[in-house]
């Protein structure tokens, strides 16, 4: 565990059959590399349907001083058990995020920001990172696994996850049919409140 808090993990779903075991432990490995070993990907996996946040980590709180904090809680270290099958194949981001909102408060994870694994993200290498609207919109777009923890660690709000949806929009402009993001990028603002 982490002392130093500054995020929760970030939820990490599976749309895709053709993620497998293996492949699902790659990049849980993978994403950690970039961040010294740091598992900031907690695999959303309800292999009892009666307990379906088992999976979430458990809040924990701390005291350093006066100062009661909330220790941050690693994601899911490799490898994990076969066979892994998602409760979450053929579902959309919209799924995944209506299942966020209902998180226990004795649970621990991003419900805002997270990524899913979809078809293409395991035909390109990339994994598919989203942001929740208060509304229940999602928008998204691919990045490279390397890139991952980058770039959650810099969305943490909407402006900023709106800037990085409309840079990668505007990249795609020249092979537009490659563009795999969602959403509109500064369609439902209220910057004034941030």
């Amino acid at each position: 565990m982490y002392k130093n808090r500054y995020h929760s993990p970030f939820p990490l779903f599976v749309l895709s059959e053709k993620a497998s075991t293996e492949y699902l432990n790659d990049i849980l490995q993978r994403t950690a590399d970039v961040f010294g070993d740091c598992y900031f990907l907690t695999l959303v996996n309800i292999p009892d349907p009666s307990k379906p946040y088992d999976c979430a980590p458990d809040k924990e709180m701390a005291w350093e001083g006066d100062r009661e904090y909330e220790v941050s809680q690693p994601g899911t270290e490799p490898p994990i058990s076969e066979p892994f099958v998602s409760p979450f194949i053929g579902k959309t981001g919209e799924d995944c995020a209506r299942y966020l909102i209902e998180t226990p408060e004795d649970k621990v994870w991003n419900i805002e920001n997270f990524c899913m694994i979809t078809d293409d993200d395991v035909s390109e290498d990339t994994i598919t990172l989203v942001h929740r609207f208060e509304n229940g919109a999602v928008h998204s777009f691919p990045s490279t696994v390397e890139e991952t923890w980058g770039n959650m660690m810099t969305i943490w709000t909407e402006l900023f996850f709106e800037e990085k949806l409309q840079q990668y929009q505007f990249i795609m402009e020249l092979e537009p049919e490659k563009d795999r993001s969602v959403g509109k990028p500064f369609e439902f603002e209220k910057w004034d409140e941030e």
